[in-house]
């Protein structure tokens, strides 16, 4: 609902598109850790650990524009969700570029070893992972409650495919 201070209406507009900027930048941080783990790319590898103060530097001033937003504007209601879920978000964002980072640290360090097996359901994993990042942040932009649920429900999915590929790894190893 548009406020009747306009200029309040574009700070959370601009708390948006900043959001959504940060979550276009993991989602390739996190795309590009996968690709370097699935094709032994050191270089993608090392770019993807580059690209993280990007990551770090954004977070920061998002949740400086949301203090300075919930104090000098003091929001309630919908606008007050609005902000402290942008904060709880880039800071899941934050350690999900962490995420790929520590993919990609191992992506160097295991270059030189053989593969222990294929990793067939890591790329799946990849898909589950990146498809609910978007979804997630269609539900915040939207506001859309059920699509939200979705993804927590979707998120027993990937935890189910972790332990699994967890256990087949330990097998392969013994």
């Amino acid at each position: 609902m548009p406020h009747y201070d306009k200029h309040f209406d574009k700070e959370l507009q601009t708390l948006k598109e900043d959001v959504l900027r940060l979550g276009g930048i993991v989602e390739e941080q996190v795309s590009n850790a996968i690709a370097s783990l699935m094709n032994h790319d050191v270089e993608l590898a090392k770019q993807t650990i580059a690209r993280d103060h990007l990551v770090n530097k954004t977070e920061v001033e998002i949740d400086e524009m949301c203090i300075d937003l919930l104090a000098r504007r003091q929001p309630m209601g919908a606008d007050l969700r609005f902000v402290t879920t942008a904060i709880k978000i880039v800071d899941n964002l934050e350690r999900m570029g962490d995420m790929a980072v520590n993919i990609s640290e191992r992506v160097i360090e295991l270059a030189a070893e053989p593969r222990l097996k294929a990793y067939l359901d890591i790329p799946r994993m990849g898909e589950y992972c990146t498809s609910m990042l978007k979804n997630a942040l269609d539900a915040f932009v939207t506001s859309n409650t059920a699509l939200a649920q979705q993804v927590r429900a979707e998120d027993d999915q990937v935890d189910a495919l972790t332990h699994q590929i967890f256990r087949e790894l330990l097998s392969y190893m013994m």
